[in-house]
């Protein structure tokens, strides 16, 4: 792995479906680089495992491990983080327009997005002070969503400075002192465009899967739309390939915990692992449901 890494990519991203082993892969390779490196292994994933992965508390503070940090952004850390840095900004946009008071802010916070958006501000800045970040992302419907919502951002931004500029002797005679907004727009295009180039020209993506076929189609969807944003895929990771021994093993303990699972909850319903989703085993999963639900 250590090899592959090109010189000029930072940033090491793994994404991939949920409950392919992203978190645990990212893991791996941060632990390698940081045995040569300085590491920052961080996961946007709000169901996030790295510390249960790395036995420490890593869910919205920065742990050190040697030479590796491990930071878990927490949604609800994150969207204060973001109050912090951007919301006297915000409030400063739209008090230019609207008689408004500070409680758009908290508004604003609770928006979907933001905090996808903010941890990608987090990733950039942090660059400066590691050699390598390895970021753990959502799963992959979630991090491409992202990267969407980050590109319309953008564009979007360039839009509102246009606007902004038409309609500017008019808000002159509403302005209330201080910083004029354009300069704060052009200052939140200015950051939206070094998130692009970092994600342009200092990330390689890693896609995991597993050997089944949910998970690859996931995977061929996900190589695709990485490569149409620009972004740089190094590969594939084919996680969980079982041999006969692993299969065994993995047979006795989802008996162990089958009859965990009888002892501790009331209602139980069993189905069993088909080989792959096909319209007959969805009609046999939904017969076993039917007295179930």
């Amino acid at each position: 792995m250590l090899g592959a890494v090109k010189k000029h990519m930072k940033v090491l991203m793994f994404t991939g479906k949920g409950g392919v082993g992203k978190s645990t892969c990212a893991s791996a390779v941060a632990k390698g680089l940081a045995k040569r490196y300085r590491v920052l292994l961080i996961s946007t994933d709000y169901q996030p495992s790295l510390s249960n992965i790395l036995k420490v508390d890593a869910r919205g503070r920065k742990v050190s491990l040697g030479n590796l940090d491990v930071l878990e952004l927490d949604e609800e850390i994150t969207r204060e983080l973001w109050r912090e840095r951007f919301g006297e900004e915000v409030f400063r946009i739209i008090s230019s327009f609207l008689d408004v008071g500070r409680e758009v802010i908290d508004y604003i916070a609770e928006a979907p997005s933001i905090p996808e958006q903010f941890s990608l501000a987090m990733i950039l800045w942090e660059l400066p002070n590691y050699d390598y970040v390895v970021w753990d992302t959502s799963p992959v419907g979630g991090t491409l969503r992202l990267i969407r919502i980050e590109k319309e951002f953008y564009e979007h931004l360039g839009q509102a400075a246009s606007l902004y500029l038409r309609v500017r002797g008019a808000l002159d005679r509403m302005r209330r002192g201080g910083e004029d907004p354009l300069n704060i727009l052009n200052r939140w295009r200015k950051l939206a465009e070094d998130i692009f180039e970092m994600l342009r020209g200092q990330t390689t993506s890693y896609v995991i899967t597993t050997p089944e076929d949910l998970p690859l189609r996931e995977a061929v969807r996900a190589v695709r739309e990485l490569k149409s944003f620009g972004i740089d895929v190094r590969g594939v990771i084919v996680n969980q390939v079982m041999s006969q021994d692993v299969l065994s093993a993995r047979l006795e303990l989802q008996r162990r915990k089958l009859k965990e699972a009888m002892k501790l909850f009331d209602r139980v319903v069993t189905i069993p692992m088909y080989p792959e989703v096909t319209e007959e085993e969805l009609n046999l999963m939904f017969e076993r449901l039917t007295t179930f639900i």
